[in-house]
């Protein structure tokens, strides 16, 4: 069959580019507008006597671009589903076309009848919305649903809740070979570029663990990632995927449907819930009891080592003796002011970083529940042990500070180097764990704990001042009254 195409030849810097003669709904600026790979055409001019080689006025593009938010207010209970689905190059142009030859009542339902094949209750929530950027050849759609049961009760135990979610619109742009035992290439569509972003804005603190994924293939590329970022309670899954040639070779049908075996399963994500052990009605947040107990017990121990620290009663630099000492000063109203906040600064992270929260530790602690991840669990009581040891040290240091105790040049010296060891800690912690979301914090806030320590490390050491303010010790050695007698008679003081 011979298929005939007219193109427009223009002559631009030397080369012959090739463009389509627009059709009535394709858009795009000079550089924006699709033109398939095509590679040559015969020139009308009765002075051609061949094939001539054109090139596109804009890279080959074919992307779609989707991104579905869903919005929970509670565990089992109703959710928002907003979609946000972007075309670009022949894609643009072939939803312009779909469009203008449909009406937007019909596209609606299409739509709506897509979700509800894996929604069944979802029903729509605002009117369906499309935008259409000529100039960069983009085209827009909107769509906001309300699905009233996400959350599906699993057949054997009720008590656990599952939601599930699935790339569809990717998986559909995936094309699947019926056999490996081909003898002529398949087609496989090209070029094409497709992004599938799925947030989940979860209403309490879910322990997702981090997770990347890389299917690599002769004829196309996939990734996944799932991430969480736990200030925002946003568990975010990311799928690619992009072909790189137009056909597959029979000699390439094994190894390719193999990999795509490997793509077709990694796709989609489910969170699952467990209301009997996650408090009555399945409640955001059950207090923890015994986590409570168990912070009181490590905060009696830490005291106790603090009452012997307190008793820790070193003399005064050399050259320097035990008295009053002169008043808190200068530099040292910065890391005084630095000092008494930090108590409160560690106590209220204690509160606010969930440790708490019986729901965190049955999540993490329940073999039934995708969360399960006792390491995780492991690593929190760990940084609760720290956190509520750090607090304690903190407020000792602060009130023999306030006192001017000779043992407190060593103790911030300590506070200083140990705050940055612990943030390292955490760091390589998230990153054993494969919760590298909150890796950037980590290291913002290890370069600040670097920057502190560089410069209060070596004040805390060398400061005349220092050296003349803590010299006050709890229980001072009584002076030796023969060299008393004896630097009376020379006229010299102690």
């Amino acid at each position: 069959m011979l298929l005939i195409t007219a193109l427009c030849r223009l002559i631009f810097g030397g080369r012959n580019i090739g463009t389509t003669l627009r059709s009535v709904k394709q858009r795009g600026a000079y550089d924006k507008i699709f033109l398939p790979d095509y590679q040559q055409a015969l020139v009308i001019d009765p002075a051609s006597k061949g094939l001539t080689k054109i090139v596109s006025p804009s890279p080959l593009t074919a992307k779609i671009k989707v991104q579905e938010t869903f919005l929970f207010d509670n565990v089992g209970g109703p959710v928002k589903l907003e979609v946000k689905t972007e075309y670009y190059g022949s894609e643009a142009d072939n939803q312009r076309s779909y469009f203008s030859t449909s009406s937007l009542k019909d596209i609606e339902k299409s739509y709506l009848n897509f979700y509800a094949a894996t929604f069944p209750e979802i029903e729509v929530a605002r009117d369906f919305e499309f935008l259409d950027f000529e100039s960069e050849n983009k085209f827009t759609t909107l769509e906001e649903y309300t699905i009233e049961n996400l959350w599906e009760a699993q057949e054997d135990n009720e008590n656990i809740l599952q939601a599930s979610f699935y790339p569809q619109i990717l998986r559909d742009y995936i094309k699947q070979p019926r056999t490996s035992k081909r003898t002529t290439p398949m087609d496989l569509g090209y070029p094409l570029d497709v992004e599938h972003e799925v947030l989940l804005y979860l209403p309490e603190y879910w322990p997702l663990k981090e997770v990347t994924k890389e299917v690599s293939d002769k004829n196309f590329m996939y990734a996944s990632h799932i991430a969480y970022d736990s200030r925002s309670n946003l568990a975010t899954l990311n799928y690619t995927y992009t072909t790189l040639h137009d056909h597959v070779m029979p000699e390439d049908m094994a190894s390719f449907k193999k990999n795509q075996k490997l793509m077709l399963d990694d796709l989609g994500y489910s969170l699952t819930y467990d209301k009997a052990m996650a408090g009555a009605g399945g409640a955001d947040f059950e207090f923890s009891w015994w986590i409570l107990l168990f912070g009181l017990l490590v905060a009696g121990a830490a005291a106790l080592g603090a009452y012997k620290l307190y008793h820790y009663d070193p003399l005064p630099a050399p050259g320097y003796i035990a008295g009053d000492g002169i008043a808190v000063g200068g530099w040292l109203i910065l890391p005084l002011l630095g000092i008494i906040s930090t108590p409160f600064r560690t106590l209220i992270l204690i509160g606010s970083n969930g440790y708490f929260n019986q729901t965190v530790w049955v999540n993490l602690l329940s073999p039934a529940l995708s969360t399960f991840n006792p390491a995780l669990a492991g690593a929190m009581l760990g940084e609760l042990i720290i956190n509520i040891g750090f607090l304690v040290y903190s407020l000792l240091v602060a009130i023999l500070f306030l006192q001017k105790r000779s043992s407190v040049p060593r103790l911030m010296v300590v506070l200083y180097i140990s705050n940055l060891l612990f943030l390292i800690a955490d760091y390589v912690a998230l990153e054993v764990l494969e919760l590298s979301s909150g890796a950037e914090n980590s290291l913002a806030s290890i370069a600040s704990a670097f920057i502190v320590a560089a410069i209060w490390v070596p004040y805390f050491n060398v400061s005349t001042r220092v050296k003349e303010t803590f010299v006050v010790q709890l229980n001072p050695a009584e002076p030796d009254e023969v060299l008393l007698e004896e630097r009376a008679l020379t006229g010299t003081g102690i």
